[in-house]
C-alpha cells in the first residue's frame, strides 16, 4: 500500500470515528464488556488506565454495579484487550472480558421513558379497573366457608 493510500485510509478512518463519536454511534465490535467487578473497589480511572494500554478509548469507562464497558474506536484494541485482561485481577476479583453484544446505547432519558412506560404498562395488567370492588369471583370460596365442617370424614 502506498503512503498516499494509507493517509487516505488514515484519513478516512478519522473522519469516520469523529462523525460516529458527534452521533453517539460506534463501528461494531469496539465496546467491551467487563464483568465481575468488585463495585466498592473498582474506580473509573482504574479501568481506564488499564484499558487504554490497549487502544485509544472513544469514551470513558462505563461503570454499574459489578459490571462495566469500555469503548473502543478500534476493534483491534478491543481484542487485544480482551486476550490480555480477560481473567486478571482488580481489587480481589479476577474479572470477566468479552466482546460487548452491538444493542445501542440509550441516553439516561430513553432508559428512564423506558422504565416509566414499562411500569405503567405492569400497573396497569395487575389492577382491577376502577370501580370493579369484587376481590372473588361469586363462585370462589373463601376459609370461613369450611371452618364448621368436620375434619374427620369418619364423624
Amino acid at each position: 500500500m502506498s503512503t498516499l493510500s494509507r493517509r487516505a485510509l488514515i484519513n478516512n478512518w478519522a473522519a469516520f470515528l469523529i462523525a460516529c463519536m458527534a452521533s453517539g454511534k460506534f463501528p461494531p465490535f469496539c465496546r467491551v464488556f467487563i464483568g465481575n467487578l468488585a463495585a466498592e473497589k473498582t474506580s473509573v480511572h482504574e479501568i481506564e488506565r488499564i484499558f487504554s494500554k490497549h487502544g485509544r478509548l472513544a469514551e470513558p469507562p462505563v461503570l454499574r454495579r459489578s459490571f462495566g464497558f469500555v469503548q473502543y474506536d478500534d476493534p483491534r484494541a478491543a481484542q487485544a484487550a480482551i486476550e490480555k485482561e480477560n481473567g486478571t485481577v482488580i481489587g480481589g476479583l479476577r474479572i470477566d472480558v468479552n466482546m460487548a453484544d452491538n444493542r445501542a446505547v440509550r441516553s439516561k432519558e430513553e432508559r428512564r421513558a423506558d422504565r416509566a412506560a414499562g411500569h405503567k404498562r405492569d400497573r396497569d395488567e395487575r389492577m382491577p379497573p376502577r370501580g370493579d370492588n369484587r376481590r372473588h369471583k361469586p363462585d370462589d370460596f373463601s376459609r370461613s366457608d369450611f371452618r364448621g365442617r368436620d375434619r374427620d370424614p369418619r364423624g
